[in-house]
């Protein structure tokens, strides 16, 4: 992982340098919609950990509630007149709300990248940097930042309103607790249960893993 940092913090000093050099900068503003692989891995584990507190056996009676694997994100960049960018991310959104906990985060990203033929109006990039989960709830024990990265095309570069498209993947990592339950049954005629809840220790997870990104870009050249 240190190597990594080390890698990608040269890129984006290397980016920077290059702006004295760049005749033209434009700021572009992506905002759209990221569906992401790993959510279901955290509603998974507070679906259990609802079992365990609220047990079946002791009368309780619920539905699971899938999660909806997609969010709101805004990364917004920097790019010069001979491709190299660089930019931070904010996101995706994600937000878990039950009755024994939540689950809410908004990971933020820094990055730099390059885009093939910066001029034309179709543009293919790619990108890559460090992310940070930045996790919070009731079952959230720790997270850890991890590398980032994607690749996409963006649409009508030369107009004031422009689309993009992105594939890319998230290795940062969650560490969620983990419940159990421990039940005995009693009684002759019916039987009635008592259950307490065990520490099942933690999970680490990727929350993200895998991206699909649709975006919609507002950037004015200055």
């Amino acid at each position: 992982m240190k190597s990594s940092q080390i890698l990608f913090l040269s890129v984006v000093i290397f980016s920077l340098s290059c702006f004295q050099d760049a005749k033209a900068v434009k700021f572009e503003n992506p905002i759209g919609l990221t569906y992401i692989s790993g959510f279901n891995q955290v509603v998974d584990i507070y679906w259990e950990n609802i079992q365990a507190e609220y047990p079946e056996e002791e009368g309780y009676s619920y539905t699971k509630q899938e999660g909806t694997p997609i969010g709101l994100s805004y990364q917004p960049y920097l790019e010069l007149d001979m491709g190299i960018r660089i930019g931070v991310g904010i996101g995706p959104l994600m937000y878990i709300y039950t009755t024994t906990g939540s689950y809410t985060a908004l990971p933020y990203n820094i990055n730099a990248g390059f885009t093939i033929m910066p001029s034309d109006s179709i543009g293919i990039y790619g990108r890559a940097g460090m992310s940070v989960p930045n996790a919070r709830g009731e079952y959230v024990k720790s997270y850890t930042s991890g590398f980032m990265a994607g690749f996409g095309m963006e649409f009508m570069r030369n107009k004031t309103f422009k689309i993009g498209f992105e594939l890319g993947y998230d290795s940062s990592t969650v560490e969620l607790q983990k419940l159990g339950k421990s039940c005995t049954s009693s009684g002759t005629y019916y039987t009635y249960y008592n259950c307490t809840v065990t520490d099942e220790g933690t999970e680490t997870v990727t929350p993200i893993g895998a991206m699909a990104s649709f975006y919609i870009i507002l950037g004015p050249k200055f």
